[in-house]
């Protein structure tokens, strides 16, 4: 994500983690899998949130099902980032 924002991707640096709650928004329970494919491509696996949980932990969602779990965030997981706004 550091890299993401010096290197300002797509002429933008304020990228971060959604929260777990923010990734849950794309979840669509009646189509498996449960999101958009022709929005988010690539979506077959779990992707990382900021959400933490403990201290060595923080929140995974799997796009597949919808489920989410935590996971030790030495885990290789996939990003989503989004961008805070800046007004």
């Amino acid at each position: 994500m550091n890299r993401f924002n010096r290197i300002s991707f797509a002429e933008f640096c304020h990228w971060r983690l959604p929260t777990v709650e923010q990734l849950k928004t794309l979840i669509l329970r009646d189509i498996h899998p449960n999101i958009s494919e022709e929005v988010f491509p690539d979506s077959e696996t779990w992707f990382w949130s900021s959400t933490e949980f403990g201290s060595t932990d923080a929140w995974g969602v799997f796009f597949q099902n919808g489920k989410s779990t935590h996971y030790l965030r030495t885990q290789r997981l996939a990003v989503r980032l989004v961008r805070t706004s800046q007004s």
